[in-house]
């Protein structure tokens, strides 16, 4: 399940818990209709919804700490392949082949990791970046998560008004909280959908590789 299915999902499922919310409500006894009980009904879904935003804040918090570890990361590697490379050109020609499987490796994993832009030029290295696993993998805490904020939104379906202003609050509610899942997972994947690893550093290594010698 790719990013923006991630979010579309959660969004449906948001919209299905405030729909099951409003057609539960006639079924509610009367005593629970009270003032004094959706007060108290006020007060749970308060503290449900900042719970909630807490939670995501730490997500976004998160996954935006490890797509900043993956750039830097990415960084630091390109740095290290320009420095080995230049320690076998410092070897003279005997180490001319072994400069060229370090240029192919290179070329590949650009080719291979970033297959959403245009690959390196060349015929010297292998054209077969692969299929790209754009699976999101399974976390019980975002689970868990989806569970709290789609009985939020049935609990709004239980006590909101039935007029247009309580609609759109509800819908404005629901892309924001769907928007806010899609960048977590967006950042989750550094190499996969609209917020990924620049691939600058590494093209620059290979820039390097491919430079004649001084």
């Amino acid at each position: 399940m790719t990013e923006f299915q991630s979010a579309l999902l959660v969004f449906a499922l948001l919209l299905g818990g405030t729909g099951l919310g409003v057609l539960l409500r006639p079924l509610l006894p009367e005593e629970h209709r009270k003032h004094e009980t959706v007060q108290l009904v006020q007060l749970v879904i308060g503290m449900l919804v900042t719970f909630a935003a807490l939670v995501l804040s730490l997500l976004t918090a998160s996954a935006k700490s490890g797509f900043d570890t993956a750039t830097n990361d990415m960084r630091t590697y390109a740095a290290d392949l320009i420095q080995l490379d230049q320690r076998l050109r410092d070897y003279g020609p005997d180490t001319a082949a072994a400069r060229t499987l370090l240029r192919a490796y290179t070329a590949s994993a650009i080719a291979s990791t970033w297959t959403q832009e245009k690959p390196p030029p060349g015929n010297y290295y292998p054209h077969d970046p692969g299929a790209g696993d754009d699976e999101l993998e399974s976390r019980p805490f975002f689970t868990m998560l989806a569970l709290w904020l789609i009985l939020i939104f049935l609990s709004f379906g239980l006590v909101a008004p039935h007029n247009a202003l309580a609609i759109v609050l509800i819908l404005l509610g629901a892309v924001s909280i769907s928007s806010a899942v899609y960048v977590i997972a967006d950042l989750d994947t550094p190499f996969t959908g609209q917020l990924v690893v620049p691939s600058d550093a590494m093209r620059d290594a290979l820039a390097h590789m491919n430079a004649p010698a001084a």
